[in-house]
């Protein structure tokens, strides 16, 4: 389970209105990603809430691209958009909430080596998981699931309940 930062409390209760707000965003993207939305609908939901953050380095001049509110971000990646995406096979949208600054989790990793081995490679590439973190309590670490040739990952999973 992740940390919801300071404006939640256990069982998943907001504990400020802000954090209730921001509960309620969260489950919104996950019902987008439920109902099978387009990268675009997904693209533009997130454009709400992206700013841009000062350049505080005196030589360059303007802003740094725009990114999603840390505070949301916190709460997306506190919720299971990205594992959603994977379990329903939208590899697509998976490697798109990537690249907005979702982070993974085991029970993504986990999805992710169970449907998509390009995105495995891809963020074991970019340095996004560390192939010694195990998966979970119970799972060992990715090196010990993923096997590597020269030109795929090809997951070595069993399905346990």
């Amino acid at each position: 389970m992740k940390g919801g930062g300071p404006v939640l409390t256990l069982p998943y209760q907001a504990t400020i209105p802000i954090g209730t707000a921001l509960r309620r965003i969260a489950i919104d993207l996950e019902v987008m990603v439920e109902d099978n939305a387009s990268i675009e609908g997904v693209q533009s939901f997130l454009d709400r809430y992206r700013f841009a953050i000062p350049d505080l380095d005196s030589s360059k001049i303007g802003t740094t691209a725009p990114s999603i509110h840390p505070l949301v971000q916190e709460w997306f990646d506190y919720r299971d958009a990205l594992k959603q995406a994977l379990e329903k096979n939208r590899e697509d949208l998976a490697g798109y909430l990537l690249d907005q600054g979702f982070s993974i989790d085991g029970e993504a990793m986990l999805a992710m080596c169970r449907t998509s081995p390009g995105l495995v490679k891809r963020v074991i590439e970019q340095g996004k998981w560390e192939i010694n973190r195990p998966i979970g309590v119970v799972m060992p670490p990715i090196l010990g699931l993923v096997h590597f040739d020269s030109l795929s990952v090809v997951p070595n999973i069993v399905t346990s309940s």
